[in-house]
């Protein structure tokens, strides 16, 4: 009788918390999950710039350092990897490690700029996105 009585009070147990309604999660919608990409995409490539999202291209002109006063044109792929680099207008060789982080970007001459790039800006000007 007492097994019984606990098997029937597990069972209203069971049943009155099965009654509550359960979280609600809602789902984002392509257009939400699209425009969170866009808006908050961030690659090591990106970073190095000290930008985020699906940027297209952004340039500037350098503020400090042996190269003040040099322009500086970076362009990217829609995945966020670095495509192209013109530094004064020369257009600069990006060299990568096996996990495709940018390692060296080299100017004709075959010199290493990229600290004096990263160094050389204090903000990006004329960001252009996706």
């Amino acid at each position: 009788m007492i097994r019984l009585i606990a098997v029937v009070a597990s069972l209203i147990a069971l049943l009155a918390a099965c009654g509550k309604p359960a979280p609600v999660y809602k789902e984002k919608t392509q257009q939400e999950r699209s425009e969170s990409y866009h808006r908050d995409l961030k690659t090591p490539d990106l970073q190095l710039f000290s930008l985020r999202g699906n940027v297209q291209s952004a340039e500037t002109t350098l503020s400090k350092g042996p190269a003040k006063g040099q322009s500086l044109y970076l362009c990217f792929m829609p995945n966020g990897m670095l495509e192209s680099v013109i530094f004064g207008g020369d257009s600069l060789e990006i060299v990568r490690n096996n996990s495709g982080e940018v390692l060296q970007m080299l100017s004709p001459s075959g010199q290493n700029v990229l600290s004096e790039i990263v160094n050389g800006y204090d903000s990006l000007s004329h960001v252009i996105y996706y």
